[in-house]
């Protein structure tokens, strides 16, 4: 389970290069773009938290924490990103 979330979070984008070259997905690109991610990551989790009040923003978060705990479980290794 450690090594998906190391690989779910991507400190180590070595691991899902084999991945993506599978998947046909150009390497370029997310290379360029992959600065965005942990903006937006806090950015979310941000709103989140001042929201965290509403009903359906602490729904959508319960949803988002149990699949992604069921994904860093049960998913395999290879295809997990």
């Amino acid at each position: 389970m450690w090594r998906n979330l190391r690989t779910t979070l991507e400190f180590k984008r070595s691991f899902n290069r084999a991945a993506e070259r599978h998947d046909g997905r150009d390497s370029g690109i997310r290379s360029a773009t992959f600065w965005v991610i942990w903006p937006l990551v806090v950015l979310g989790c941000w709103g989140v938290v001042t929201r965290r009040h509403h009903r359906i923003v602490a729904l959508a978060a319960v949803i988002a924490a149990y699949f992604t705990l069921a994904s860093l479980v049960f998913v395999a290794l290879p295809r997990l990103r």
